[in-house]
């Protein structure tokens, strides 16, 4: 196994323990919200789609979708699974869209564009995963959603999920471009990643 790969999985792994411990997170909390609910697990799948891309998002998104799914609703329900929890999750690799010029924008000092982009990735991502999970399917499956689209709290719900998943990451990026840009990342030409290898 190649160091990139070797990186690529602990990022992984990291990824979904983190995502998952946002997503308890999110349970404990929402009780207290008023009706809002932000999903914090997703500021750790995009950060990961942000690093490695939308193909290796999207497997992060699936696989966090499994994990959630079957502490939700268990591993007997699993038409639940695969629609309430893996197929919103998959909406991650829309932020890995964003990696290229994230990483570009970031490794050459326009800031400006990076922020950009990452709010951007932000938003897209937090209101896919919030039309899906709460209007698309429950519409599909004939059920009342937990937070329906034309009630404030869904706009609440997506606006904070995003705010919270964009600062984390613009703050963490600028404060340190190893933690958006991977060592060997493809997304960089040698030539541009050659203060990363040599960090």
């Amino acid at each position: 196994m190649n160091k990139r790969l070797w990186r690529l999985m602990l990022d992984l792994a990291l990824a979904l323990i983190l995502c998952f411990g946002g997503h308890l997170l999110t349970n404990y909390a929402i009780n207290s919200m008023g009706g809002i609910i932000p999903h914090i697990g997703l500021v750790a799948l995009v950060w990961f789609a942000l690093r490695y891309g939308w193909a290796s998002g999207v497997l992060a998104g699936a696989l966090a979708g499994i994990i959630i799914g079957v502490f939700d609703y268990g591993i007997r329900d699993w038409w639940d699974v695969v629609l309430l929890s893996i197929i919103p999750h998959l909406s991650v690799g829309l932020a890995g869209l964003f990696a290229k010029y994230t990483q570009k924008t970031l490794n050459n000092h326009r800031y400006s564009s990076t922020y950009l982009n990452i709010v951007t990735a932000s938003l897209m991502t937090s209101l896919s995963f919030y039309l899906l999970r709460y209007l698309a399917i429950p519409l599909a499956l004939g059920n009342k959603s937990e937070l329906p689209v034309n009630e404030l709290n869904f706009w609440l719900s997506w606006i904070t999920t995003s705010a919270l998943c964009a600062v984390l990451l613009i703050i963490a990026g600028r404060m340190n471009h190893a933690f958006l840009i991977p060592k060997r990342t493809r997304f960089l030409s040698r030539k541009e990643t050659s203060s990363l290898l040599n960090d």
